[in-house]
């Protein structure tokens, strides 16, 4: 009789069962006399256990025979991948300068891969146009990330350059694009301050270890001097501009409960991210000597003061944790959705490419320079020869991957950690491994504990994960409004348009859409189609109005441009350009509202 693995474990005073098979946790009753191990029992003994000792989450989990769930998980569509990410959020990546004013102890400045070419604004717009226009042209939204090797502010008059070129694209495409880049912030002047606060654009971050003395010991000018004053001092220059803070943990210092409550302290500060270093040359700060148990220890404190301030009304603390790319920040994001599969460890070489000084594509910034990496040129184009192995799943091609019981909460190693350690991509850092596992359970028992004793405060961040999704696309009202304009002849300014669709309310949107029609023709009005409209009827194009449901996100704005031999010639933000469909297809699925 087929069995499956359960594993029990206590976190946080939590007392959690895991189904490695499906991917699912489930939140025991506190007094659950089970001890922690693992063990096989039968779907029957399974449904028998679970009934009784966690019966709100079984009543949920039990609407899905487990065989359902099994396939859905081991069913792997690389096709069906592939056109979600088509339609999804790209980043293309610079360094923009290889020199840097500081000496920081961990630096990778000078690894051997690294040139020390200087970036061109003609290869950075041509590298921007081939993204925009060849690589991903139905991309919902575009990040150019300047953040590398060296110091992004010794290239100012360069950002500046590539600020506004992306200005021009981003009104010319109707697509947000934003720049944004990770700065030691030691050369900021005012007139820089001024610059970036008035940039909306430009989304900014800086790199502190710490309070004092924690950064000081790591972060240092050449001369020795510690940074930290320095960059609280840039802090403060900002009245309106937040700020995200990446930390290095290291062996020396992985007390990241204390880091994280010293960076939050800092003004203008928007996330906290704390990520652990690449470093494996045997020195004291190299990966393999993290103590494991003690940093676990600090991470349960982390946990404890989250649940304090949230018990305090200070929801602040744990969004703090999540809207950036903490390693533990984004667990507990992506384990709020249980029984999914996570099919990479990143984008790498597939939404996430850096375009290098030489106009050499590369599948990831850390390895950029390295010929392991190079994927293409802006001459060819990414060549899908040298990317097809990053879309092959590591945790398929890796045997300590497929062992692992926690293999579908984990997209698989690093390839540029492995590569950087081994050589290789596929070779798995059992340290690394061990810490993965032990950080998704200890986010399994903190989301439990939030959800048993903070339930108004569970279900405020239930709905703000599903809030920052938003975040990685663009307001189709907004795409619609700027193509829409631009066919006219009359353009809608973007820059205008984003200050007040974006913070507008979808039950409100649809009139702000309308209203913002009328500046440019006055006659505009809602109507609602009919078999019987015909080409007469669009002296000019349209917007339609596209309700889809909640889970599908809401309401989607498309253009029309006609109609034609009894069909609708439409596009929308994501559609792989203009579209054709029969009108009473398009009246039955799509929508029968026009703004016209």
């Amino acid at each position: 009789m087929k069995t499956y693995k359960a594993i029990i474990y206590t976190a946080l005073n939590e007392k959690i069962l895991y189904l490695p098979a499906v991917n699912y946790y489930f939140g025991l009753r506190p007094d659950c006399a089970m001890t922690d191990c693992e063990y096989q029992w039968t779907w029957k003994e399974l449904d028998c256990f679970l009934k009784k000792e966690s019966p709100e989450e079984y009543s949920v989990f039990s609407r899905t025979s487990i065989e359902k769930r099994i396939g859905n998980l081991t069913h792997y569509s690389e096709s069906e991948i592939r056109n979600e990410l088509e339609l999804g959020q790209f980043t293309l990546c610079f360094h923009p300068s290889r020199k840097c004013n500081l000496n920081c102890k961990y630096c990778f400045g000078h690894s051997d891969y690294l040139d020390n070419q200087e970036l061109s604004f003609d290869t950075i717009k041509k590298a921007i146009d081939y993204m925009l226009y060849e690589y991903a042209p139905y991309g919902c939204k575009y990040i150019f990330d300047f953040s590398g090797s060296g110091e992004p502010l010794l290239k100012f008059d360069l950002i500046r350059q590539v600020t506004e070129y992306c200005k021009e694209k981003r009104q010319e495409i109707g697509k947000a694009i934003e720049i944004m880049f990770c700065s030691n912030l030691t050369l900021m002047t005012r007139e820089m301050a001024d610059y970036f606060e008035n940039e909306s654009m430009i989304l900014l971050g800086t790199s502190l270890d710490g309070g004092q003395e924690t950064n000081d010991n790591n972060r240092i000018y050449k001369n020795g001097k510690g940074t930290f004053q320095d960059v609280k001092k840039s802090l403060e220059l900002f009245q309106n501009k937040k700020f995200g803070i990446a930390s290095t943990i290291t062996p020396l210092n992985q007390k990241v409960d204390e880091i994280f409550d010293e960076l939050y302290q800092l003004p203008n500060v928007d996330c906290i991210s704390m990520r652990y270093i690449r470093e494996y040359s045997g020195s004291a700060y190299d990966f393999d000597h993290f103590d494991i148990d003690e940093l676990l220890l600090h991470y349960e404190k982390l946990c404890e003061n989250v649940l304090f301030q949230l018990k305090q009304g200070n929801f602040d603390y744990l969004i703090k944790l999540i809207n950036g790319a903490d390693v533990f920040g984004i667990l507990i994001s992506q384990n709020l959705r249980k029984g999914g599969s996570a099919p990479f460890r990143c984008e790498m070489g597939k939404n996430r490419i850096i375009c290098g000084p030489d106009g050499k594509f590369y599948s990831c910034s850390v390895m950029m320079g390295s010929k392991d990496f190079c994927i293409g040129s802006l001459a060819e184009g990414v060549r899908p020869d040298l990317v097809k192995k990053y879309w092959e799943r590591p945790k398929d091609k890796i045997p300590a991957c497929k062992a692992c019981d926690f293999h579908q909460a984990c997209g698989g190693e690093c390839y540029a950690n492995s590569y950087l350690q081994y050589g290789n991509m596929y070779t798995t850092n059992s340290k690394s491994c061990q810490l993965n596992i032990r950080l998704n359970k200890l986010s399994y028992a903190f989301l439990e504990h939030l959800k048993r004793t903070q339930p108004e405060n569970y279900q405020k961040f239930v709905e703000y994960s599903f809030q920052i999704s938003n975040y990685t696309t663009t307001n189709t009202a907004l795409w619609a409004l700027v193509k829409w304009s631009t066919v006219l002849g009359k353009p809608l300014s973007y820059e205008e348009l984003i200050k007040d669709i974006n913070p507008v309310e979808s039950t409100t949107e649809g009139n702000l859409v309308l209203q913002k029609m009328r500046q440019r023709i006055p006659s505009a009005e809602s109507y609602q189609m009919d078999l019987s409209v015909t080409a007469e009827d669009f002296p000019i194009p349209g917007i339609s109005v596209h309700k889809r449901d909640k889970k599908a996100g809401g309401i989607e704005y498309l253009l029309v441009y006609g109609i034609k031999n009894k069909h609708v010639i439409f596009e929308g933000m994501s559609t792989r350009g203009i579209q054709e469909m029969p009108l009473k297809q398009y009246l039955t699925n799509i929508s029968d509202i026009i703004l016209l």
